[in-house]
């Protein structure tokens, strides 16, 4: 009887622990579409652009899961090694969570013997690997500085179109010069990562739906409010097309901009940090930081 009451419980709480995730998935459409809803009747001419960032706002938390979900599938099959080489962020985290566990004394008095120990030479270069590297060095150094010139310009836009909207006085609120100051100030964080050498073509990426969204706010002022004109349209059209050139098209050629110093370098901390999480042995780790 004891067992059969135990079961009973334990069925009836699984029950219960079902229910809020049907409930959420139940309220999930008549929300999101309620909220469209409400976009698309509410919102006048800014209802297009604002219906597509809502949409992506939504559907976000399942595409990062998503996201997740295939980094794990390939852990699984790419193997530890291969995975935290291919994408160092996971290293970081997975660094971060064993520390946080505590690192054995023993790993780590190995770690500080090997991280004592002088650092092989490097390999030379090839003249045609420095050649290489140089030119896409000054690819990414022109990307930013005309990255930044561009950020210039889109600044100078902003202000000019400020003043115009504010000119004009309408009654209808026009958030138009904020959306171009949130432009200009993306494209010049483009610039800056070029500086760095930091190729993120995610962040360039969402730079570029930024850029097209300030000229479909201008094109809402050109159409709807009157304020501006076509030359403004025009001229956001341009140095978004322009933007998309020099983001893109400088930094694709330039790959591996690191010295082979630094390459050694790199590696070295590499096989440091699959020994820090017991990926390798002390045996492996004196091979690879010797041969």
């Amino acid at each position: 009887m004891a067992g059969q009451t135990g079961k009973k419980k334990q069925k009836s709480l699984g029950i219960f622990g079902v229910m809020p995730v049907v409930l959420a998935m139940g309220l999930t459409a008549p929300l999101f579409f309620g909220g469209a809803f409400w976009i698309l009747v509410n919102t006048g001419p800014w209802c297009v652009p604002l219906f597509l960032s809502y949409v992506a706002l939504c559907i976000t938390p399942t595409a990062y899961f998503l996201s997740l979900r295939a980094k794990q599938e390939d852990h699984f099959h790419m193997g530890h090694e291969l995975f935290y080489t291919e994408y160092p962020g996971a290293l970081k985290k997975a660094l971060w969570k064993a520390r946080k566990k505590g690192i054995p004394e023993a790993t780590l008095r190995t770690l500080e013997a090997y991280a004592a120990q002088p650092a092989k030479e490097a390999p030379p270069e090839t003249p045609e690997a420095a050649r290489k590297r140089r030119l896409g060095l000054y690819l990414f150094i022109l990307a930013g500085v005309l990255l930044s010139l561009l950020a210039i310009f889109f600044f100078l836009r902003a202000r000019t179109i400020a003043d115009t909207i504010a000119l004009a006085a309408r009654r209808a609120k026009d958030y138009t010069p904020l959306i171009l100051y949130v432009a200009a100030g993306a494209v010049l964080t483009a610039g800056l990562l070029c500086f760095f050498r930091k190729k993120l073509r995610s962040w360039f990426v969402t730079v570029l739906l930024i850029l097209l969204f300030s000229s479909w706010s201008i094109y809402i002022s050109y159409t709807v409010s009157r304020t501006l004109v076509l030359k403004d349209v025009l001229l956001n059209l341009g140095g978004t097309a322009l933007y998309a050139l020099i983001a893109f098209g400088l930094t694709a050629p330039a790959k591996d901009l690191r010295t082979p110093a630094e390459k050694q370098r790199d590696y070295r901390q590499l096989q440091l940090d699959f020994f820090e999480l017991g990926i390798i042995s002390e045996e492996d780790l004196a091979f690879r930081l010797n041969k």
